[in-house]
């Protein structure tokens, strides 16, 4: 496919903490997580992926790159200034088939999803006060 073609051919991915990740569209900064990405265009090929979501105010975009078990997303909560009230996270994954970890802050109990190359999932910004991921 068209995106899965461009996914791979991304030669900027950033890796810290445990994976690889390129971001486009407004900065994110989430020390949370340990990403610190910047400021270009999202592309035309991502563009055509948005325009297909509920929510098409989308500012910026991270892929997420697992390359083996060594990767891990380390727990965190996107609370970040530039993610609007009662937005959408949508996360992209490419690479190996991984779990995420999702934590309930108030009960400590945990789920996981298994995520695979080329998928992507949506959690509200609500979500981010009662579980870690």
């Amino acid at each position: 496919s068209e995106l899965g073609n461009f996914l791979i051919e991304q030669n900027k991915y950033t890796t810290k903490k445990g994976r690889s990740t390129i971001t486009f569209g407004e900065s994110y900064d989430n020390s949370n997580s340990g990403d610190a990405t910047g400021t270009s265009e999202i592309p035309k090929t991502l563009m055509k992926v948005i325009e297909l979501l509920p929510d098409k105010c989308i500012n910026s975009v991270t892929l997420t790159r697992y390359t083996g078990d060594n990767n891990y997303l380390p727990q965190h909560s996107d609370s970040t200034p530039n993610i609007k009230p009662g937005a959408s996270i949508y996360t992209v994954s490419v690479g190996d088939t991984c779990d995420i970890k999702f934590r309930c802050k108030m009960k400590g109990t945990e789920d996981a999803l298994t995520v695979a190359d080329s998928s992507m999932y949506c959690m509200s910004t609500t979500s981010q006060y009662y579980w870690t991921h």
